[in-house]
């Protein structure tokens, strides 16, 4: 089995064509996780939430880190990472693991890291995003012999569906 991780400049579409793949198959149980940014203004916090959770689950307790346009760097919160992450890539129980995005703020999260690890041992099929961008994690991820990293761009993101659900019927793990 291969694990598929998506790469490419922000805004290209990655999780858009997951999102899509997702909606394709509603009978899949997804878990691992993804992030998403709560903007108010410049500022904007980053919340780690369950893979097919809505904002919602944006809660204090999940905030990961925060963003500020006028700063180039964000601020991160790795014990949450640590206190959360670990629990959403468990993969019993699930068809699919998401993990949408692996990026750069997790670097000082050391469970967070392990579990992102063992997920990609697991017989579970891993789909996610990896920013391109090198971290001792990105890299040992990227370098994981069941990983595949494909680039998306604004030229091949259409292709790319046909491409996810290729790889999605080739792993019987996902009963396609």
């Amino acid at each position: 089995m291969t694990h598929l991780l998506l790469t490419g400049e922000v805004q290209v579409g990655k999780s858009t064509l997951i999102r899509r793949l997702l909606e394709a198959h509603p009978g899949w149980r997804v878990g691992g996780f993804q992030t998403v940014t709560r903007w108010a203004g410049r500022q904007g916090s980053v919340h780690i939430i369950p893979a097919c959770a809505g904002q919602e689950a944006c809660t204090a307790d999940n905030c990961v880190g925060l963003r500020d346009l006028d700063v180039k760097r964000p601020v991160s919160y790795p014990e949450v990472f640590d206190r959360v992450g670990p629990g959403l890539l468990r993969p019993e129980g699930a068809d699919l693991l998401l993990m949408d995005e692996l990026g750069t703020m997790e670097r000082q999260s050391p469970a967070f890291c392990g579990a992102v690890l063992r997920a990609l041992d697991s017989g579970v099929p891993v789909l996610g995003v990896i920013k391109p961008r090198s971290s001792d994690l990105l890299d040992t991820v990227r370098a994981h012999p069941r990983v595949k990293v494909v680039t998306v761009t604004r030229e091949n993101r259409e292709v790319l569906l046909e491409t996810l659900e290729r790889w999605a019927s080739e792993d019987t793990a996902l009963g396609i």
